[in-house]
C-alpha cells in the first residue's frame, strides 16, 4: 500500500456533454503523487473520456483540472508531461525498438548526450534489451506492448495514464504483463492512472479504485474497501459476484456448506455446479423468510473433496452471522 502523499492532481466538477447525453456527470476526483489508481467501469461508463480530459484530447468540458494546484485545461496536451500508453500499442512500425523510444525522447526535447542511456535503462526495465533492434512486426503483442510502455515512462513523465493496455493481450500473457506493470510503476514511483473495465485488474494493480457508472463516480477506495464494503448494489455486483440477502450484501466465498443442521442453517436445491479450477460455484435454489432466493457459494476444492454437489440435490448452508437477520441472531445457540 502506498504511503500517505500530497494531491497531484485534482479534478473539480469536471462534466461532459456529446448532444443531450453525459458523458462525465460532474466528477471530484483527488489523485495522489506516486499512486496507482484504476478508473473502472462498464462500456461507456465515461472512464476513457475522462482519461482523454486529463490528457489534454478531450475539449469542451465544464469544470477544471488542476495539477499541483495551478490549472492545466488550457496546456496542450504535449506541454503536461504525462505519457500515455493505448490499447493499440501505436509503435511506428518503421522504427526498431530503441528508435520508437528515442522518437519520444527528442518529441520531449531530451538532452541528446543523455538520450543513449536513458534508452538503455528503460530497455533494460522493461526486459526488452535483447529486442532493441527489432522492428514492431517482429515482436509479439505482449512484447510491442511493453515498447509502448517504455516510449511512454523513458520522457519521466510526472503521470503516466493507461487506457486499457492489456484488454487486446491474452490471459495469460495479460497475467504477466500485470505483474511487470505494477513493479514498473512501484520502482519508478510515477502516479499512473488507468482505465479498465477487467475487476480482477483493477483490484490486483491499484492502490485505490474509482468505479464509475453513467458518466458519475460512484465510490471510491482501497480495493479491499471496495470488495467488502460497497455502496451499492451496483459496486458490490460489478466488483465480483454478490448475494443480497436481508438487503446486504454477502460473498459467495461467505457463504458456507454445513453438514448439520443449526440455528443459523438455511437448505438449498443445487441447481447449477461450475468446476473454476480452485473452486466450486454452487448455484442453490432457496427459501429465506418467506423468500425465494437464488444464492451462490464458492467452495474451495480442497474442502469437500467427496462432495458431488449434484443438480437436484438438496443440501445446508450457512450465512454470516454478523449480516443475518436480528430475529435469525435470536435463535443462535
Amino acid at each position: 500500500m502506498m504511503k500517505a502523499n500530497k494531491n497531484l492532481i485534482q479534478i473539480e466538477n469536471v462534466s461532459k456533454k456529446y448532444g443531450n447525453t453525459f458523458a462525465l456527470k460532474n466528477i471530484n476526483l483527488e489523485i495522489f503523487e506516486g499512486e496507482f489508481l484504476c478508473l473502472l467501469g462498464p462500456s461507456g461508463c465515461g472512464k476513457s473520456t475522462l482519461l482523454r480530459i486529463l490528457a489534454g484530447l478531450e475539449t469542451n468540458y465544464d469544470g477544471k483540472i488542476l495539477k499541483n494546484g495551478k490549472e492545466i485545461d488550457a496546456i496542450e496536451p504535449g506541454k503536461r508531461k504525462f505519457g500515455m500508453v493505448f490499447q493499440s500499442y501505436s509503435l511506428f512500425p518503421n522504427m526498431s525498438v530503441e528508435k520508437n523510444i528515442e522518437f519520444a525522447l527528442k518529441a520531449f526535447k531530451y538532452e541528446k548526450q543523455k538520450i543513449n542511456a536513458k534508452i538503455e535503462s528503460v530497455l533494460e526495465l522493461t526486459n526488452l534489451l535483447e529486442h532493441r533492434k527489432k522492428f514492431p512486426n517482429q515482436l509479439s503483442g505482449g512484447q510491442q506492448q511493453r515498447v509502448a510502455l517504455a516510449r511512454a515512462i523513458a520522457p519521466e513523465p510526472t503521470v503516466l495514464l493507461l487506457d486499457e493496455p492489456l484488454s487486446a493481450l491474452d490471459f495469460k500473457v495479460r497475467e504477466e504483463l500485470r505483474q511487470q506493470l505494477k513493479k514498473i510503476q512501484r520502482d519508478i514511483g510515477v502516479t499512473t492512472i488507468m482505465v479498465t473495465h477487467d475487476q480482477e485488474e483493477a483490484l490486483s494493480l491499484a492502490d485505490r479504485v474509482a468505479v464509475m457508472n453513467h458518466a458519475e463516480l460512484v465510490q471510491i477506495s482501497t480495493p479491499e474497501e471496495i470488495y467488502r464494503n460497497p455502496k451499492s448494489f451496483f459496486v458490490a455486483n460489478f466488483i465480483g459476484t454478490m448475494n443480497n440477502i436481508y438487503n446486504k450484501f454477502i460473498r459467495p466465498e461467505d457463504v458456507k456448506i454445513s453438514d448439520k443442521k443449526g440455528c443459523n442453517t438455511h437448505s438449498g436445491i443445487v441447481i447449477s455446479n461450475e468446476f473454476r479450477g480452485f473452486y466450486r460455484r454452487i448455484k442453490l435454489k432457496s427459501e429465506i423468510e418467506n423468500e425465494k432466493k437464488e444464492i451462490i457459494v464458492d467452495i474451495p476444492i480442497f474442502h469437500h473433496q467427496d462432495r458431488s454437489f449434484n443438480e437436484g440435490e438438496s443440501i445446508h448452508f450457512n450465512l454470516p452471522q454478523e449480516v443475518v437477520s436480528e430475529q435469525i441472531k435470536e435463535r443462535i445457540c
